[in-house]
């Protein structure tokens, strides 16, 4: 009797707990725990690649330049800034991924997609929401962060793509504005006036 007691007290104490706790089973909680990790590394690589973009851009800035001695040139101007066109379509390419990345809209949506899930992780926490709500709230999270992944995988392969063409594009200029010499009689004394300083 005493056993047959006990089993009963056993089985009301569990269920008064999984009421208590909101009935969010162990596996739901593992899946929230894995979910937040996913979404941290998201951050990470999209921090990652905005500091691939700063790169690039610095990289456009620096890499591509008129010589100095072309400075008194102003009829090879034209010649040059046609030279470097591609390189500084480039950058702005780069620029644009760079603006698309810090719209506030899109921040925005972000930070309140994560500011959400903190809140639902507490409750989850807490044994505050069922079992059945926290699945479907999840899965509602993961959608969010599928799309994210997309979107920052599309970014990362036309960024990818992008900074072959601008290597490529950067060798071509550089090596056409070392080979260009200005060959106007002026330009010429100046260009030596101007190393005797």
């Amino acid at each position: 009797m005493k056993t047959k007691l006990f089993f009963i007290a056993a089985i009301a104490g569990s269920l008064f707990f999984a009421a208590c706790s909101g009935g969010v089973s162990d596996q739901t909680k593992k899946d929230v725990a894995a979910f937040d990790t996913a979404w941290m590394k998201m951050k990470d690589q999209a921090h990652a690649f905005s500091d691939s973009l700063d790169m690039a851009i610095g990289m456009c800035e620096k890499g591509c330049k008129p010589d100095s001695s072309m400075a008194c040139c102003e009829h090879m101007k034209h010649k040059m800034d046609s030279m470097m066109m591609p390189c500084m379509n480039d950058m702005k390419g780069f620029q644009d991924m760079k603006n698309m990345m810090m719209d506030p809209g899109m921040k925005s949506k972000m930070d309140s997609a994560e500011t959400s899930f903190a809140a639902f992780k507490e409750k989850v926490n807490k044994g505050e929401i069922k079992d059945e709500e926290a699945k479907k709230t999840l899965a509602d999270f993961q959608n969010k962060l599928n799309d994210g992944n997309k979107m920052l995988s599309d970014w990362m392969g036309k960024f990818n793509d992008a900074r072959k063409t601008c290597m490529m594009n950067m060798q071509n200029c550089m090596m056409a504005c070392k080979d260009m010499k200005c060959t106007d009689k002026k330009c010429m004394e100046m260009e030596k006036k101007n190393q005797k300083k």
